[in-house]
């Protein structure tokens, strides 16, 4: 979307299509849910949440899982920054809430990957033996995505903004996963 956006700023044409979508579906107990949910991805929220797990992590000295998750959320930040930088391409008209800066990407769809990051790493990392892990996973894939949509709704965000967060934060977290695993099984290896 970098090269796509970066030649023609405007709205791709999906993007016309999520903006037709949501202009028929706009009404406004949905408008409210969706500034409550928009929250839930802001930096403010996101790094609050942050701390409270890092604190979590370092009580049960779970090392490698603390590294990824403050690599992954500070590589967001610094990612979605400069790339917004650098594109620098409008929002759309007409936002339902109050907005600056450029569009692309989005970082509230960025921030929020971290739902779906903590869901897999309690499933996977965490709690192994875990009863219903699906649901727990279900459930940080369905608030990532709901963050992201909550943009498009708003109108604060073209769907390919969203589309390019959620792309930026599942690499700094994919990216800082794997690199935790390395070093993880490496310190667990003995030395011959």
């Amino acid at each position: 979307y970098i090269v796509v956006v970066g030649r023609d700023p405007g709205p791709t044409p999906g993007d016309m299509t999520a903006m037709d979508v949501v202009e028929h579906l706009r009404v406004a107990w949905l408008t409210d849910l969706s500034k409550i949910v928009s929250f839930l991805g802001s930096g403010a929220f996101t790094w609050g949440l942050t701390a409270v797990c890092a604190v979590l992590l370092i009580s049960r000295r779970r090392w490698t899982e603390l590294g990824v998750l403050l690599a992954g959320m500070t590589l967001i930040t610094i990612g979605f920054h400069e790339i917004k930088a650098a594109v620098d391409r409008p929002r759309p008209d007409e936002a339902l809430i109050d907005t600056t800066g450029s569009s692309f990407p989005s970082g509230h769809a960025a921030h929020s990957v971290l739902y779906l990051w903590l869901a897999v790493t309690i499933v996977l990392r965490l709690r192994p033996g875990m009863a219903r892990k699906t649901a727990v996973v279900a459930a940080g894939l369905t608030l990532t995505i709901l963050v992201g949509l909550s943009r498009v709704y708003l109108n604060v965000h073209y769907f390919s903004d969203v589309s390019g967060g959620w792309a930026l934060g599942a690499a700094c977290f994919s990216f800082c996963a794997a690199v935790g695993l390395v070093i993880s099984g490496v310190r667990q290896n003995p030395r011959q």
